[in-house]
């Protein structure tokens, strides 16, 4: 892993990829076109998280910040034809030219793939906003999810923010990590923790309905749920950690810090925005996010706010 694998397609080749590969080349071209345009990103949710199964091994190395994965499962683009998967990044480049040409860029593949009748996932860029940017006004600060309300301050501190609450939150909890898929595909995201923290993030100190639902391993038949297995490793990347020198507890307790004031000290509004964010997703949430027609539709016009997947 120590060479970023070169990859080896462009859109006008992936009629020609089995319908099973088709999702994670998308990824290693998403990947490239990342470090083309010199962003600093990150892949978020399931571009990383649907890759882990029960039978999955993952094998982390906290000084070259690299992760393998073993026996993965294996992910089709048109999951069980009940929807088109999603790429969702988080960017923290303070280009916003690069920004924005980068998704001119999705966009062309989107129509590109239209033009030939292929399924091609939704791409979003979620830009950490840096001083200078333009400000939020209140009612979209409460719509967004709190992955668009990450900004960095005048004093290039990365902060976090949920209506009245703010917390500063160490750069070394959103380093990128490089996650080996395939032989050919990399991409860039975050510790196996942080990955487990954001998913408790949508509904602060709580995971979503989706994400606590039971479901059996067809082979083994074990019962597990998302969120269970993401803290299993994250639990196990921590426990590497240890034995590297690095105590990632102590790296990320601002997060849980933040968690805390969220539900223990935020204004009227903060529980407001608790309580309509729960509610979704214990009602019509999931089908929104996984639905095809008009769900679908819905969730694109309202894919930063803090509905969105």
């Amino acid at each position: 892993m120590h060479e970023r694998p070169r990859f080896p397609l462009d859109l006008s080749e992936m009629g020609q990829v089995p319908e099973e590969q088709r999702y994670i080349r998308i990824l290693g071209m998403v990947e490239q076109a990342c470090v083309r345009h010199n962003l600093d990103h990150r892949f978020l949710g399931g571009s990383f998280t649907d890759f882990l199964g029960l039978q999955t091994k993952l094998i982390s190395n906290s000084t070259t910040r690299t992760i393998f994965l073993e026996q993965p499962n294996s992910i089709s683009m048109d999951d069980s034809k009940k929807y088109i998967k999603d790429i969702d990044l988080l960017t923290f480049t303070n280009d916003e030219k690069a920004v924005l040409q980068a998704r001119e860029e999705f966009e062309q593949w989107a129509q590109e793939a239209k033009r030939d009748n292929l399924p091609f996932p939704r791409i979003e860029i979620k830009p950490v906003r840096h001083p200078g940017w333009p400000t939020q006004g209140i009612i979209k600060e409460f719509a967004n999810s709190f992955l668009s309300n990450l900004y960095v301050d005048n004093s290039g501190r990365l902060i976090v923010k949920y209506c009245d609450v703010e917390q500063e939150i160490p750069w070394d909890t959103i380093q990128g990590w490089r996650v080996r898929l395939d032989a050919e595909t990399e991409i860039t995201t975050f510790h196996p923790y942080a990955h487990a923290l954001t998913y408790g993030l949508f509904i602060p100190g709580e995971a979503r309905k989706k994400d606590r639902q039971v479901r059996i391993d067809s082979i083994t038949g074990k019962q597990y749920s998302k969120n269970s297995l993401l803290f299993r490793f994250a639990q196990e990347s921590i426990e590497q950690g240890r034995k590297d020198g690095v105590n990632y507890d102590e790296i990320y307790k601002s997060w849980f810090e933040f968690i805390r004031r969220v539900k223990e000290e935020g204004n009227w509004l903060t529980q407001l925005k608790l309580e309509t964010v729960r509610a979704y997703w214990e009602t019509i949430g999931t089908q929104l996010s996984h639905g095809k027609g008009l769900p679908s539709r819905i969730k694109d016009k309202m894919h930063n706010s803090l509905l969105s997947p």
